[in-house]
């Protein structure tokens, strides 16, 4: 043994060196040797060797968080990050926001009558006339009237006749479609207005319909609304009943004329209204006076 304690050159203590000067090392039996084996930190070093020991132990995603750090400690000139946008709103909230759509109304009795007015042929103006009975008013009356007149004029002479077999058949549902027809205008005659009934008498001198209750009914409207009638309506009435010879009476014929009178005096009645008002009350065998007559003429 060397003095101090040391051995000799064949042995080291830890840390020291051998004879040689070459450094000796601990035995694999210490615990520095275990520790510098294991790289974990020795006695000597504990506390720098913890510090480094945990930062290796750190898991890299935690290292990468504490580097960032926070917006206070963020280097100058980096921008800061802005905050996620919000989620847009569900769109089923939308309508409730949106404002309500403005209502479509449909004229249901215009188009009735539109429909009354292109009905190609009796049969068909006979079924919507049936499917719509309770929509039907007086406007829509005396379209009927009107249009069962126009479909059951005499064809045109170029147009294919009927064969002579079925002649007799389809005059018989001709005749059976229109007394149908005025049947159902005649229960709307009490809401007629001049022009109504003045369409309606129209109509019925064309279908030559010489029904007593509906003239008589007819009659009573063109009285009563007399005063409001305009020349074409007086002279339409007064022709159509003269038409199908019916007679309304003496009273009723001075009263018509003293309306169109009237009209006369205000130079509102045309020579065609004058010339029918005239053609009216010779079919009607009644003598117009001076005054009717002088209009007429001039």
């Amino acid at each position: 043994m060397l003095p101090g304690g040391l051995p000799g050159a064949g042995g080291c203590a830890t840390g020291g060196r051998r004879g040689n000067g070459a450094p000796c090392r601990a035995p694999p039996s210490s615990p520095a040797a275990r520790a510098a084996r294991d790289g974990g930190p020795t006695a000597s070093t504990s506390g720098s060797a913890s510090d480094a020991s945990s930062a290796r132990l750190t898991p890299p995603s935690s290292q990468r968080r504490a580097g960032r750090g926070t917006a206070g400690s963020r280097p100058a000139g980096q921008a800061a990050r802005r905050p996620p946008r919000p989620a847009p709103a569900s769109t089923a909230a939308a309508p409730a926001a949106a404002a309500a759509p403005a209502a479509v109304r449909v004229d249901v009795a215009k188009l009735l009558t539109n429909q009354i007015s292109i009905a190609p042929t009796l049969e068909q103006l006979h079924r919507l006339a049936v499917d719509n009975q309770g929509r039907l008013g007086a406007i829509h009356a005396a379209s009927l009237l009107m249009r069962a007149a126009q479909l059951s004029a005499p064809p045109l002479p170029d147009a294919q006749p009927a064969p002579t077999s079925q002649a007799p058949a389809a005059a018989a549902r001709q005749h059976q479609l229109v007394d149908a027809l005025v049947r159902m205008a005649e229960r709307h005659v009490g809401d007629f207005d001049g022009a109504r009934t003045s369409c309606a008498l129209y109509a019925l001198a064309k279908l030559n319909q010489r029904d007593a209750a509906l003239l008589g009914a007819l009659t009573a409207r063109a009285a009563a609304e007399r005063g409001s009638s305009t020349p074409l309506q007086l002279r339409t009435c007064l022709w159509a009943l003269a038409k199908l010879d019916w007679r309304p009476g003496k009273e009723w014929v001075c009263d018509h004329l003293a309306a169109c009178q009237a009209h006369m005096g205000a130079g509102a009645m045309t020579s065609l209204d004058l010339s029918l008002l005239m053609s009216g009350l010779a079919m009607l065998g009644a003598r117009p006076s001076d005054q009717v007559r002088e209009p007429a003429l001039h």
